[in-house]
């Protein structure tokens, strides 16, 4: 799957793979040419990259918003570069109607966590203005929808798991191996503040802003988040 673009459909749940035709551009290079194509209303970098924390083990991570979306595409997966790239895709109208609801997100569903991740994105192109006000409302702070015992319990069997595979995975001497262990664990952490802010009263605010109030927090709060 190295040199495969993988695309997974919002409705039916379908995913499709074709040949990968980024795997010798530059990040660069695929933004330019996004940038070409007239249905793409915006485009936005989030997570390391976009907050220059970029490392070797690092993905990057794109989102794509679409004037017409025909096909209701999620997300992608795909090379770019050498590195995984994860393609989130959403409509104009899809964010807009998140940017102007009062209700709590979802920060478990794959539009809500794509939202979520805006605080801190780098916009490269933004025709309508949609991601603009996307990311000043996450920066103002978002309610989340608090965590049942269903989810919760959910959360603390996932990041166990996580927990469980890194450990073995970092017994090898593989890089490749070493580089899956970097993957978890910053997984395990964004899980672990995210359901911080879903068990708590505390507003989101994206990842940088989001820091200060992990620091000093007690491990017994945080081991309640998924208790």
């Amino acid at each position: 799957m190295g040199d495969a673009d993988v695309m997974h459909l919002k409705s039916p749940s379908t995913q499709f793979t074709r040949y990968s035709t980024t795997l010798t551009m530059t990040l660069d290079e695929l933004i330019v040419r996004l940038r070409r194509r007239e249905a793409i209303d915006g485009i936005m970098i989030i997570g390391s990259m976009a907050r220059d924390e970029l490392t070797p083990a690092s993905d990057y991570d794109l989102v794509i918003v679409a004037s017409d979306m025909a096909a209701l595409i999620d997300m992608g997966h795909t090379i770019v570069d050498g590195r995984q790239t994860d393609l989130s895709f959403l409509a104009v109208q899809e964010l807009n109607d998140m940017v102007g609801s009062n209700r709590p997100v979802n920060p478990y569903t794959a539009d809500g966590s794509t939202f979520l991740r805006m605080g801190d994105g780098h916009i490269e192109k933004d025709e309508s203005g949609c991601l603009g006000r996307a990311r000043r409302k996450v920066l103002n702070g978002v309610e989340l929808e608090l965590l049942n015992d269903h989810q919760k319990y959910d959360r603390w069997w996932f990041m166990n798991m996580f927990l469980r595979i890194a450990g073995r995975l970092d017994r090898s001497d593989d890089p490749i191996y070493i580089q899956a262990v970097d993957m978890y664990v910053n997984g395990i952490l964004d899980y672990l503040m995210v359901d911080y802010f879903t068990s708590t009263s505390v507003n989101y605010c994206g990842k940088e802003r989001r820091t200060p109030f992990a620091t000093g927090l007690p491990m017994t709060q945080v081991s309640c988040i998924c208790s």
